[in-house]
């Protein structure tokens, strides 16, 4: 008499373990409704100035290289961008009207690293090699939305997307997302083709260009699309970038953006 049965036990775990569990959707819910409430709807924009101090902060002193000239180049952008996580879907945001983008020299590499926003900074790793082929072997991103931040880490290979012998060629490329400690994986197939970019004018002046089309297709966690789009001049600036990217999954990432550079001659 006064002793409780096994099964009465266990059943009375259960019932504590689903309260837990209840409760932690109860507070996760009402952090992530805080944070919508709380977290700025506006993008919050990366000035010229701002955008060389990063530059200047970065840089290996005396390091030179192939490539595009060192500096800050400012573009005028258009475009939206959305991350959905979960049950509750975040508010789409608009990317500034003015973005830029710092070219770091590293031998016969270098890294293009694009300020969207405070909320959203990339770096691609670009090199070119004896022959003149372009490659593009790695790139990172750092995201922020309300509750939560982003990282987006990318390998590609094969990564030559630039061949002055070949027209298009077969690319390859593994992405792997860090969602405040979530982690979900990509891999990319596809083709890079090269064409004519024809004339793009900069400041006024037109600038020849060779035109790099990137289309990929996404499988694994996530699964859709990445179509990326440079405009290149002599140096290999992209002059005019577009870009399409929609994956969806346990998570859904969009971004749909055109930016065109305003002077060829960087600040530093």
């Amino acid at each position: 008499m006064g002793e409780t049965t096994a099964p009465a036990r266990a059943g009375r775990r259960r019932w504590r373990w689903a309260l837990g569990t209840a409760a932690a959707v109860v507070l996760l819910g009402l952090a992530v409704a805080v944070a919508l409430v709380l977290w700025p709807r506006s993008p919050t924009a990366i000035t010229e100035e701002e955008a060389i101090e990063r530059f200047h902060q970065s840089t290996v002193p005396g390091r030179t290289g192939t490539g595009p000239t060192a500096g800050v180049y400012t573009y005028d952008a258009d475009g939206t961008e959305m991350i959905d996580m979960g049950p509750l879907p975040l508010p789409t945001r608009d990317i500034p009207a003015t973005v830029t983008v710092a070219v770091r020299p590293d031998g016969a590499c270098w890294d293009l690293d694009l300020n969207l926003m405070v909320e959203h900074t990339e770096s691609t790793r670009l090199c070119v090699d004896a022959d003149g082929r372009l490659s593009l072997p790695s790139q990172t991103k750092a995201e922020k939305v309300p509750g939560f931040s982003v990282g987006i880490r990318n390998h590609c290979d094969p990564a030559v997307v630039l061949d002055p012998e070949a027209t298009e060629l077969p690319i390859a490329c593994h992405e792997t997302f860090d969602v405040s400690g979530l982690g979900l994986a990509v891999d990319f197939t596809g083709t890079a083709t090269a064409s004519p970019g024809g004339t793009v004018t900069v400041g006024g002046e037109p600038v020849e260009t060779v035109h790099l089309r990137l289309e990929l297709t996404g499988t694994g966690d996530l699964s859709g699309h990445w179509i990326e789009e440079w405009w290149l001049d002599a140096d290999d600036l992209p002059v005019r970038m577009a870009r399409d990217i929609d994956l969806d999954g346990p998570g859904h990432f969009v971004e749909r953006s055109t930016l065109t550079v305003r002077d060829l001659r960087p600040r530093a």
